[in-house]
């Protein structure tokens, strides 16, 4: 059973360790988890498809757990992308329209500079 575990890490290691393209365990839809406010724990990657902000903004607080790896689609605010992003978060892809105001440009620069210097120390 130990060998068949240790074939399934390095397989995983081997198609998902390399890239940010993972493959996926679990696929739930935004409405699943705001309409029943139910608690979504994510280990590894965390994948987030939102049409507007506000859709994050209702999925945001029910999001738990350590992921290490952080993909985002849709509509979202530099808020909310600092929210998701936490000391252990590795990887992350943003897909997605960030709404800011110029202003912000340099400190979500910044920000996101920070994040892969956190990683590669």
């Amino acid at each position: 059973m130990f060998k068949l575990l240790h074939q399934f890490a390095f397989i995983k290691y081997l198609l998902d360790g390399l890239n940010i393209n993972p493959m996926w365990q679990a696929a739930l839809t935004i409405n699943e988890i705001a309409d029943k406010r139910q608690y979504i724990y994510v280990e590894d990657t965390l994948i987030i498809y939102c049409d507007s902000a506000s859709s994050y903004e209702d999925v945001l607080p029910l999001i738990l757990g350590p992921y290490t790896r952080l993909v985002l689609h849709g509509n979202i605010t530099m808020n909310q992308i600092e929210r998701l992003l936490h000391p252990g978060v590795k990887r992350v892809r943003i897909n997605a329209n960030i709404q800011m105001h110029p202003q912000q440009y340099a400190y979500f620069a910044e920000v996101i500079a920070k994040q892969v210097k956190d990683f590669n120390s």
